[in-house]
């Protein structure tokens, strides 16, 4: 069998893990999470088995972002352990303004097109 079709996941399997992260994410933050988007090559629509799966939990302001990071990358590697580590997940955090702040940046306008809310 080919690597491809040993440790890839197939899109329902992929969702339903990125579902599980924003679960998690939402219960460890509360209301602090203002929203979360899926974005990069799966949200395009063009990811291939070995695509990693790309996400932005948006944050209220105040919330420690440094600290933050940590925490999702722990529920991330927790989600993708569950699913045999089939897919990573990328998680990044920011708050809407230190987004916004970076509008010019080239990642940023490729997340503002592309992005699909979770």
């Amino acid at each position: 069998m080919a690597r491809d079709e040993d440790n890839s996941a197939d899109e329902a399997t992929w969702r339903r893990a990125v579902g599980e992260f924003a679960a998690a994410a939402r219960e460890r933050f509360g209301g602090a999470v203002e929203r979360i988007l899926l974005y990069g090559s799966r949200a395009r629509r063009e990811g291939g088995a070995e695509s990693d799966v790309d996400v932005i939990v948006f944050l209220a302001e105040g919330t420690d972002l440094v600290e933050a990071r940590g925490v999702l990358s722990d529920l991330a590697c927790d989600v993708a352990a569950r699913y045999g580590f089939r897919f990573l997940i990328q998680a990044l955090a920011f708050t809407e303004e230190s987004f916004r702040r970076r509008a010019s940046y080239f990642f940023i306008r490729n997340v503002n097109r592309d992005g699909v809310p979770i």
